[in-house]
């Protein structure tokens, strides 16, 4: 990309300067509309309070001063200009990002995107700046102006901002990355006095846009990220803490339930206790929404299925020295699909006792498990991280007389504990797929945010809305001229 030679010096100084891509539109759609948007310490709210003659708060450092979007309308009226909080500010940054978010779309759209940078003596910083933002930059390439603000620091420090190579060196880094509809030299020493008529001729030659980020493009692009605090990490690390010491104090407690009167079938016991471990682990994952309350963001994300590994890991291995203890899952689950010795029909056993009934016979009487259909009840100890457990109470249900009486089958009396289960060849033959026990947490919805811009652009703006002949008459009065970027 090479510049065409820079004109006649403006107000005695050839350091400020306009270099746009395209010329005037001949019927731009008004009012004119432009966003300031840059990092922390750039200067934008100065810019904001000269264009507008307001007092908005300004300061450097690290923290954005601008803690929501604000929107006024320069002297003149010909141009409306919303000031954004800083990108990267190390604070508020899921408010700043849904700020800077709703100044990018108001209704009308907006003419250009200003990302105000500072000019420093290395050629490569303003371009490091947009490479680091390009995400929420690149839907606006054809709106987008590279302000480059304090020029007179580095050309205090012997970089001749008048040059015009110098000039090109500092453009040439930002083609290299991103294209850009034009880009402005300017230092507040200068004032409104070229800076208003600067940025209206940028909006003068730009077709308005307003683009919506997806939530997901939000969640990606935008500088939403952020640290845990000390009391987070202490919190998510006591719940991990918590379910491991869990799992370590059942496994030994496992130890004596061969001795454990109440344990009358080790099988159903084990199983039972599985389920109520995979119950606890989930309780324990969701408990995470209650310490980052902050809505889903990839940071978020990963720090949720990052707690969930850490919880899901020592569950696992439980799992696993459950089904070991049981002798055989799959022992254990064909051991409830018999055959009748009589007529060979297969039957799949889903409650009920082991003794005497007749082949075929439907259930008189359900039988049911209080405890959400467990055979044991397990209270869990917050304190000492261990469960106990007694056998289930039942509640005994008559069924109704339409589904008693005999269903298919010989009628033969059979003993169930007396039937032989089926084989594994019979398993292959019959295609039965047993099931297996849970093993995998639930996702936990997040939530999502709301977000709501600050001022309302359209009626902002008092006063009646300029006319065009009187904007471009104050262009030609201003006595600037562009430098276009040649392709």
């Amino acid at each position: 990309q090479n510049l065409a030679p820079i004109p006649p010096p403006v107000r005695g100084s050839r350091a400020m300067s306009i270099h746009f891509r395209n010329p005037m539109l001949e019927s731009p759609h008004l009012p004119f509309k432009a966003v300031l948007v840059g990092n922390v310490g750039s200067g934008k709210t100065s810019i904001f309070n000269q264009l507008t003659g307001l007092t908005e708060r300004v300061d450097a450092g690290t923290q954005s001063v601008t803690q929501e979007t604000v929107g006024a309308s320069a002297a003149g009226g010909e141009l409306y200009v919303i000031d954004t909080p800083g990108l990267s500010s190390q604070r508020n940054k899921l408010s700043h990002a849904l700020s800077l978010r709703d100044a990018l779309r108001p209704s009308g759209g907006i003419h250009a995107v200003i990302f105000v940078t500072s000019l420093t003596v290395r050629t490569d910083d303003a371009a490091a700046e947009v490479a680091r933002h390009i995400a929420i930059l690149k839907p606006f390439t054809n709106n987008l102006f590279v302000l480059f603000n304090k020029i007179d620091i580095p050309q205090a420090n012997g970089v001749d901002v008048k040059n015009d190579d110098v000039k090109n060196a500092y453009i040439s880094m930002i083609e290299e990355i991103h294209d850009v509809a034009g880009y402005i030299f300017y230092h507040r020493g200068i004032g409104a006095s070229f800076l208003l008529p600067a940025l209206t001729y940028a909006c003068a030659t730009c077709e308005p846009i307003r683009y919506e980020f997806s939530d997901f493009e939000f969640a990606w692009c935008f500088d939403i990220e952020r640290d845990l605090t000390k009391q987070e990490n202490r919190a998510l690390n006591t719940l991990v803490a918590d379910f491991s010491a869990l799992c370590k104090n059942v496994e030994a407690q496992l130890g004596s339930i061969d001795s454990d009167p109440t344990i009358t079938n080790r099988t159903v016991f084990l199983s039972d206790l599985a389920i109520i471990l995979n119950d606890i682990a989930e309780e324990h994952v969701k408990r995470f929404t209650g310490i980052i309350a902050d809505d889903v963001t990839p940071a978020v994300y990963a720090h949720y299925l990052s707690t969930k590994k850490r919880i899901y890991a020592p569950l696992r291995a439980m799992l696993e020295k459950l089904q070991r203890m049981g002798s055989s899952q799959r022992s254990e689950q064909l051991s409830k699909i018999r055959k009748c010795p009589h007529c060979g029909v297969v039957w799949f056993k889903v409650s009920g006792c082991d003794g005497e009934t007749t082949c075929g016979a439907r259930e008189q009487f359900h039988d049911t498990p209080d405890y959400g259909g467990l055979r044991f009840r397990f209270a869990l100890d917050q304190f000492s991280h261990s469960l106990s457990w007694t056998p289930s109470t039942w509640t005994v249900e008559k069924r109704p007389a339409n589904l008693q009486g005999r269903g298919s089958g010989c009628g033969r009396p059979i003993v169930w504990n007396l039937m032989a289960p089926i084989t594994e060849q019979e398993v292959v033959e019959l295609a039965i797929k047993p099931s297996e026990l849970p093993c995998e947490l639930e996702v936990v919805p997040m939530g999502s945010g709301v977000s709501r811009f600050a001022v309302p652009v359209d009626a902002a703006a008092a006063g009646a809305e300029p006319s065009l002949e009187k904007i471009f008459s104050d262009l030609n009065a201003s006595g600037i001229s562009n430098q276009p970027l040649q392709e």
